[in-house]
């Protein structure tokens, strides 16, 4: 009986053990989930205010807070030029301007506008950090699969030496100082530009204003006085009448007899030579008018030089001095 009863005593103690050991297997089993589970959410919402401040930078200020360009100082008309060149200024007149403001929009805002520019800062953003990291193309660096803390640094950047996060993070930074923005302003603006060059100029300025020389030009359009030197010249050009002598009046004339570009060549169109953001757009033309070959032998007979001098000399007598007394 004695048996009986210790077999029982052994079995209710062993039975108590493990339901003893499986109390402390679920509580450990329930701090293990609750610990990852605080991990878990805490990356969470570290992501979440990640991509918030991303989506409200994007949505409420998607081209940054500062929009312009830094103009230089020195304009075209402030550079000193020759008495041959005439230089004037148009610009957009209010219906032109609006014009220009709707095909800029176009371009900008349309459907889908705010995923493109995600994805250009995205991409510029990309091309950046794999230098900053020196990653290879194997490494995933998506912004989007990225689960790290906000405040991990992964290493320096080289030249400047400063942190360098986990892409998501980085991301966002680059987003909030806004550096991504000027990039994406600065292409946005290039694409303008490009349109605007295949653009007529009777399009974008209006009448031309000359002051100074040439003023009798004013009033015109673009396209006229550009579209001036094309016309063919039929006026004799001649030489400074200081230059050849008098008594080679024919060696005075010289043409033109070539002019370039040719006159049925030219375009006025082509001549917007400069439409750069943050510089004066300039519209030129020019003609180069040349004359044809001279012998250096015919250029000498039209040449007379100076006038003799006739000097005066004055002949001073020098008296020999005595010789001294001894």
């Amino acid at each position: 009986i004695r048996i009986v009863f210790l077999a029982r005593d052994i079995v209710r103690a062993q039975y108590a053990l493990r339901r003893a050991m499986d109390e402390y297997e679920r509580t450990y089993e329930i701090a293990r989930h609750a610990i990852s589970e605080i991990f878990r959410l805490s990356s969470i919402r570290d992501q979440f205010e990640d991509w918030q401040i991303v989506i409200r930078e994007i949505v409420h200020v998607p081209f940054g807070k500062e929009i312009g360009f830094a103009t230089s100082k020195i304009g075209v008309e402030d550079v000193t030029r020759p008495p041959a060149m005439i230089l004037g200024k148009s610009r957009p007149d209010d219906k032109q301007k609006m014009q220009l403001f709707l095909n800029a929009r176009r371009q900008t805002i349309h459907g889908g506008w705010l995923t493109e520019i995600m994805d250009m800062m995205k991409d510029e953003w990309r091309e950046d950090y794999a230098n900053a990291r020196l990653t290879t193309p194997g490494d995933n660096i998506l912004p989007e699969a990225d689960n790290a803390s906000s405040e991990s640094i992964v290493g320096k950047r080289p030249l400047s030496d400063e942190d360098v996060y986990y892409p998501r993070a980085d991301f966002r930074r680059r987003i909030v100082n806004g550096d991504l923005q000027r990039k994406l302003v600065s292409k946005k603006a290039e694409q303008v530009a490009i349109d605007l060059k295949r653009t007529s100029l009777d399009q974008l300025l209006a009448l031309v204003e000359v002051n100074g020389l040439g003023s009798a030009l004013s009033g015109q359009k673009v396209v006229e006085i550009l579209s001036g030197l094309a016309v063919k010249s039929e006026e004799k050009v001649l030489y400074p009448a200081d230059l050849i002598s008098d008594k080679f009046p024919g060696n005075r004339i010289f043409g033109p007899e070539l002019t370039l570009p040719e006159p049925s060549s030219y375009d006025s169109e082509t001549g917007q030579i400069q439409v750069k953001p943050g510089v004066e757009l300039t519209a030129a033309a020019w003609r180069v008018e040349l004359s044809a070959p001279i012998h250096p032998l015919e250029v000498l007979k039209g040449f007379e030089g100076d006038q003799p001098v006739v000097s005066t000399a004055v002949a001073v007598e020098e008296h020999p001095k005595p010789p001294p007394v001894a």
